[in-house]
C-alpha cells in the first residue's frame, strides 16, 4: 500500500498517468475516490495523477478527532515534496 509519512500520519495515496505531476486533494467528508472521473481524465490529458487520502480518511490512518488547516497544509506540503523526489 503506498504511503508517504507526513509529521504523526501515513498518508494513502496513487498516482497514476505519466508527464506533469497534477494533486487532487478532497474535501473534508469524503476520500480520493471523489475525484475517479477527474483522475482519469487527467491521466489521459499526459499528466501525471496523485490523490490521496487526508488524514484519517479512507486509507489514510485514522486520527483522533478532525484535522486542522494548518495540519491539511502541512500533510499537502509533505505529499508534494515526496513526489517531487520520487
Amino acid at each position: 500500500m503506498p504511503v508517504v509519512r507526513a509529521g504523526d500520519v501515513d498518508l494513502y495515496y496513487e498516482t497514476v498517468g505519466e508527464g506533469d505531476p497534477l494533486v487532487f486533494v478532497h474535501g473534508s467528508w469524503n476520500d480520493r475516490g471523489s475525484w475517479q472521473p477527474a483522475i482519469n481524465a487527467g491521466a489521459r490529458a499526459s499528466f501525471r495523477v496523485i490523490s490521496y487520502d487526508r488524514r484519517g480518511r479512507g486509507r489514510s490512518e485514522a486520527v483522533p478527532g478532525q484535522g486542522t488547516r494548518r495540519q491539511d497544509e502541512d500533510d499537502l506540503a509533505a505529499l508534494t515534496r515526496f513526489v517531487r523526489e520520487s
